[in-house]
């Protein structure tokens, strides 16, 4: 993809979603788009890979009427570098139910449409600056993971490394056991609190 109104159009609506359909380079498939803060948000909530690479601001800007001359000239030059995060588009309905769900408003374009607005929203307890920082955290989280993958990959040779897997085990066991105990400590005060009460009431 070339064209990056998609960012114009993030100026437009601040602390929207803004969500772009596009077609694939090879116009077999289509996709849901959404780029820079508003990747960290979606590739958050949908679960999915955040993505950098090089956009160029493309010629349709012109087709855009909130912008001007000056900014169209500006823009054929500039070069984007930004993240991006993406789904297939037969998951539309999973994507609006997920971004009501969680009360981030949104805007959905149709590319191929002249960008025409397909669905929009606006919640009063809009909930997408928590959710940016929350994407900030998975982003910084799936880069050390990336990182410790390459790193046991290109040294899976090596004596020691399994030396290190297996320190790995055990702080991913140890915190397992950790996680399940404090489970069960919290059922056990739930349970505790609700024979209190039935014991109050005099039902038991």
């Amino acid at each position: 993809m070339s064209e990056t109104v998609e960012f114009e159009i993030n100026k437009q609506f601040k602390n929207f979603v803004v969500v772009v359909k596009n077609m694939s380079e090879n116009r077999e498939k289509s996709f849901y788009d959404a780029y820079g803060k508003d990747a960290l948000v979606f590739g958050y909530i949908m679960k999915q890979k955040i993505r950098y690479r090089n956009f160029r601001v493309s010629k349709t800007l012109r087709k855009m009427q909130c912008f001007n001359k000056a900014d169209e000239e500006k823009s054929k030059k500039e070069k984007i570098f930004t993240a991006y995060s993406g789904v297939p588009s037969y998951r539309l309905q999973e994507i609006i139910s997920v971004l009501n769900y969680n009360h981030i408003n949104y805007i959905i374009v149709d590319k191929m449409q002249n960008y025409k607005i397909t669905h929009m929203k606006q919640f009063k307890d809009n909930k997408y600056d928590f959710y940016y920082q929350k994407g900030l955290y998975y982003k910084r989280i799936i880069y050390k993971m990336k990182s410790i993958n390459e790193f046991l990959r290109n040294n899976s040779d090596t004596g020691e490394i399994m030396y290190l897997i297996y320190d790995i085990e055990r702080c991913i066991d140890d915190y397992r056991k950790r996680n399940n105990k404090e489970l069960e400590n919290k059922q056990w005060k739930q349970k505790n609190i609700k024979f209190q009460k039935m014991l109050k009431n005099g039902k038991i």
